[in-house]
């Protein structure tokens, strides 16, 4: 333990001024008005366009420069550096270097993120596991692919080379699968997606700083470092979002709740007339204080006696399908919803041709995922003061803005004309944060859209208007199976 704080106390020395301007920028983004910083108007383009560069690239950069600088103070690449002639057994090398990171990386980090809480009224104990949580992913994501790139390079130019060749490639190829016809949206369950990337960096960065000290296998561990850059991005690329669903069930507060919910297909005579793209359903058996929130449908609509892969049939899949309330300003509380396909110009119009010259009957099955939330509290709108709010963070000024820095609700502004939803739904699938981010918080605003239906407004800001916070409480997946369908009874007298 001796040698481990004298190597600890040599780094101090060497690298105080490396420490100290990590540490002058992160003061830099404490001290700054973070409620400004987070705005994106006119009122506030100044610091927007200082906060962000500041947050998202000279404090990651000084970040970097720091814990390279430190690895390679002893780096483990070659045979000749000194420290192999010392008196050091490897694991106190690591121990030492890893106890540096903690104090003055993670440390500065944490308080920080404290300071910044406590300067808009947010306590930082309330959200100490938040807190936590952002300083694991922040080792994970940002602080070990630093020291593992560092332990594989001799110099601050091979680290910054090293990274273009492992970076560049990966970003390039994440874009490409991500921004492709037919992609995957995570949507409420990228906390699943981004927790897996960071454990596979988190595990591969590891492994590799601890390979390089103990047996010193440079090539082996690029090799690794390269297939870990590789892995995180096929992982977070290519795997669907549907295929993990079930973990979300893990986390669920009430399972028993979702047993008597079904979906239920209603007579034609329910459709609205302006639109041809709706099939009426009902979502049954929903306790009665409970509301429910669909992930993603997929369905099948099959024609008996045709070829499955004819051109005017077709096989949906997930993405194209979506379960729609049967209100637009706030849920209706009936369990009534429409069954509907996504975008302008769709198959159903193939599936009106096919129906006007053959009635048969038709079979549209499938599976929805869904969530159920109830309510947890109900406090008045505040004004222009900062007011907490538990469970999320704090709310100001009309129309209401919020900050968090970790959403555990779903927050909604509600009249008796409608509601206007803040804080969505899908931000509350997540049992912990997963952003490495130096910034601990987040602005909700709610949509512009949502604020108007014919002409005028769902929520009128100038009157008393309830915040009403709402938790998931159960996440299910349940199969439909509608048979005997008949497409002209839904599409007569529709277009």
């Amino acid at each position: 333990m001796r040698l481990i704080f004298h190597i600890l106390k040599k780094d101090a020395s060497h690298l105080w001024p490396h420490a100290l301007a990590f540490a002058a920028l992160l003061a830099t983004l404490a001290c700054s008005d973070i409620v400004y910083g987070l705005r994106v108007d006119a009122l506030s383009s100044v610091d927007s366009f200082f906060y962000g560069p500041l947050a998202y690239i000279a404090l990651p950069l000084a970040c970097w420069n720091l814990v390279i600088a430190l690895i390679h103070g002893e780096g483990p690449v070659g045979d000749r550096q000194y420290w192999l002639t010392r008196p050091y057994r490897w694991t106190d090398l690591v121990a030492a270097k890893a106890m540096f990171i903690v104090v003055f990386v993670n440390l500065p980090v944490f308080l920080c993120q404290c300071a910044i809480l406590a300067s808009v009224g947010i306590a930082p104990l309330s959200f100490l596991g938040a807190l936590l949580w952002r300083q694991v992913f922040f080792t994970a994501l940002l602080a070990l692919p630093a020291v593992a790139l560092a332990a594989v390079t001799r110099t601050l130019a091979q680290s910054i080379l090293g990274a273009f060749l492992v970076l560049l490639p990966a970003g390039v190829f994440y874009s490409l699968m991500t921004n492709r016809p037919g992609r995957f949206d995570w949507g409420p369950e990228a906390w699943i997606r981004d927790s897996a990337v960071a454990a596979i960096v988190l595990l591969g960065s590891a492994g590799i700083v601890l390979l390089q000290y103990w047996r010193r296998r440079t090539a082996l561990s690029r090799g690794a470092l390269a297939g870990t850059a590789a892995a995180a991005v096929l992982i977070a690329a290519l795997v669907p979002p549907a295929t993990t669903f079930g973990m979300q069930a893990l986390v669920a507060r009430r399972p028993a709740a979702s047993s008597a919910v079904r979906i239920l297909i209603e007579p034609a005579a329910n459709l609205p007339l302006h639109d041809g793209n709706l099939f009426p359903v009902r979502v049954a058996g929903v306790p009665t204080e409970m509301e429910i929130y669909v992930v993603r449908v997929e369905a099948v609509v099959d024609i008996p006696g045709q070829d499955p892969n004819a051109a005017l049939d077709a096989k949906w899949s997930s993405g194209e399908f979506s379960l729609t309330d049967s209100s637009l300003s706030r849920p209706s509380g009936n369990g009534r919803y429409w069954l509907q396909t996504n975008g302008a110009l769709t198959p159903w119009d193939s599936y009106r041709q096919r129906a006007s010259i053959s009635p048969v009957p038709v079979r549209i099955h499938g599976w929805a995922d869904i969530a159920l939330f109830e309510p947890v509290q109900t406090m008045f709108m505040p004004d222009a003061a900062r007011t907490p709010i538990p469970g999320l963070g704090v709310c100001m000024s009309r129309p209401v803005e919020c900050y968090s820095p970790f959403p555990r609700y779903e927050l909604s502004a509600e009249t008796e004309d409608g509601r206007a939803e803040i804080v969505p739904k899908t931000l509350a699938f997540a049992p912990f944060p997963t952003s490495p981010s130096f910034v601990p918080l987040e602005r909700f605003l709610p949509p512009a859209l949502a604020r108007f239906r014919n002409g005028r407004y769902f929520v009128d800001w100038e009157s008393t208007i309830a915040l009403v916070s709402r938790r998931p409480v159960v996440f299910f997946r349940r199969e439909f199976d509608f048979r005997g369908v008949r497409l002209a009874e839904y599409f007569e007298g529709r277009h």
